[in-house]
């Protein structure tokens, strides 16, 4: 699932200026509990400044893809991800958290997402766009349509800022409408129908794999199979000799009939350590 969440330009003006491909997107709230939003996951910029807006509504002016979340003090944050906050000293960082505190204080934690292949777009994609309304009282964020994000995926590759944008940025697109649409079919292809302990047994191959080769994401929700599409599209399905090679054939041609491309797979068969 993706989320637009309400965003302030100044936040992202160094980021912008200096091409950075991460940012370290903090919040005030120390809840890092989303329902339905997880690392691979986009969120999209809703830019609140009036230069964005068109008829009241708020513009997304860019995104990035989740790669984590940390909940820690403002000191701590400066120290781990210092410019990646989006200010060029911990003077101003602090100033602007200051500024969004209903006091004016200092808050003694927060949280952030962290955030890589951060783009951006030369004219705003409104929601309204892609079939979607939102609420002028939204000051927060919002989960998005299941089938928006892709659609705004589609009108950035017209829109991007090329000036602020690294010399990839149409590839970067690119994959994470491949990713998005893998993601898609494996929310068709629904949870695998195995016992709790086969269940375990994958998921800790998987997860043993994926430490290793963190350029692939987990595909499903139940964290059991990778994907990549840094240099080719692959779905990888963990294998283990206590679990009957047959139910992965059946699982790929459930993922063969809901894609609309001929992706190459593989089973892989190193021997990963139990976590």
């Amino acid at each position: 699932m993706s989320i637009a969440y309400i965003t302030d330009a100044q936040m992202l003006k160094k980021t912008r200026v200096e091409r950075c491909p991460t940012l370290n997107f903090w919040r005030l709230s120390t809840n890092t509990n989303f329902s339905d939003f997880a690392v691979g996951d986009l969120l999209f910029f809703l830019s609140k400044d009036r230069e964005y807006r068109k008829k009241g509504e708020k513009g997304i002016i860019g995104f990035g893809r989740c790669a984590g979340f940390t909940v820690a003090s403002p000191q701590h944050m400066w120290r781990r991800y210092k410019e990646e906050n989006g200010y060029s000293n911990k003077e101003e960082f602090f100033s602007a958290l200051k500024r969004s505190h209903k006091d004016h204080l200092l808050p003694e934690r927060i949280s952030s997402i962290y955030l890589q292949d951060v783009l951006f777009l030369q004219m705003p994609i409104y929601l309204s766009e892609c079939g979607m309304e939102i609420s002028p009282r939204t000051e927060s964020y919002i989960y998005l349509d299941k089938d928006v994000p892709l659609k705004i995926l589609h009108y950035a590759k017209d829109r991007l800022d090329f000036w602020s944008s690294r010399e990839n940025a149409s590839e970067v697109i690119e994959k994470e409408i491949r990713r998005y649409t893998l993601r898609e079919a494996a929310e068709s292809v629904g949870d695998l129908p195995l016992p709790a302990n086969e269940l375990q047994i994958l998921q800790r191959r998987a997860r043993s794999y994926q430490k290793q080769h963190p350029d692939y994401l987990f595909l499903d929700p139940q964290h059991t199979i990778l994907c990549s599409v840094d240099r080719k599209t692959e779905i990888l399905f963990p294998k283990d000799r206590r679990i009957d090679r047959r139910f992965w054939l059946g699982q790929r041609a459930l993922y063969q009939e809901k894609l609309d491309f001929e992706p190459e797979y593989r089973l892989y068969d190193k021997e990963c350590e139990d976590l």
